[in-house]
């Protein structure tokens, strides 16, 4: 009885490590960032787009700083709506960063110990 080894081919969830700036600078909260996550989706792909799930599983009031949740098959979806984002409320210019990307969590926390984003 030797040991198996388990290999995921096809990863169910991509994370991502975002953060949002805004000009004129504004903090934030937790409401407006998903808010703009779903503007991003709304924009670039309509109505379905905007339905694409999606959970902010951290976010850092701070920084500005998140960590999404997205499903594999919507990533490239996903990433470059948030990358053609540049307004939100018609008015504030904003733009998403999209600092890494990846199919295992752990991999995120480990590029993002001690680091500040703004």
């Amino acid at each position: 009885m030797g040991s198996e080894r388990i290999v995921v081919v096809h990863p169910t969830w991509q994370y991502m490590s975002i953060s949002l700036t805004t000009e004129p600078a504004h903090d934030l909260d937790e409401l407006y960032f998903r808010n703009a996550i779903s503007i991003a989706l709304r924009d670039a792909f309509g109505i379905i787009g905007m339905s694409t799930p999606i959970d902010v599983l951290t976010f850092d009031l701070d920084t500005q700083h998140a960590v999404i949740r997205v499903p594999s098959e919507y990533l490239v979806q996903v990433r470059s709506a948030l990358s053609l984002l540049n307004k939100v409320d018609g008015t504030r210019t904003c733009r998403f960063h999209v600092h890494q990307a990846s199919s295992h969590l752990m991999s995120l926390a480990c590029g993002m110990h001690g680091m500040a984003h703004r």
